[in-house]
């Protein structure tokens, strides 16, 4: 997914001028596309893309195996993320490891937290890994 974006992983902004020009645009699709124009980055890398695939395939291969995949301690499980995060996880349930999944699809999802709304630009799947046993 090779497009021009304003946000990084969970909307962080490099500078507080860039932070400052999307709340500008009162969440209008066409005042942050054409600010995504003037501002925006590509950050898109295949090898990434193909390095998260295999480490998705081999997470899923240890589940069915029933291998230990956290890298943290039991006592440092319970840590949350730093404050002053919006984390959303989509309309589903999170899968909580108890069945086998056949496939993992990850969606793109451009949306814009305002004080008073949530504007959501697109949601596309752009990843679908095949995790059938090799």
């Amino acid at each position: 997914m090779d497009e021009l974006i304003l946000t990084g992983h969970l909307g962080q902004v490099e500078s507080e001028q860039l932070r400052d020009a999307i709340l500008a645009t009162r969440g209008e699709p066409d005042a942050i596309h054409e600010l995504k124009r003037t501002q925006g980055v590509r950050l898109y890398d295949a090898r990434a893309v193909e390095h998260f695939s295999c480490e998705m395939k081999s997470l899923f291969r240890s589940n069915r195996q029933r291998q230990a995949r956290n890298p943290l301690p039991r006592f440092l499980r319970a840590l949350k993320a730093p404050g002053g995060h919006f984390y959303y996880w989509g309309e589903h349930p999170a899968f909580a490891w108890q069945e086998e999944a056949a496939a993992l699809r990850v969606f793109y999802i451009e949306e814009y937290l305002f004080p008073d709304r949530r504007v959501t630009l697109q949601e596309r799947l752009i990843l679908d890994i095949d995790l059938s046993p090799s």
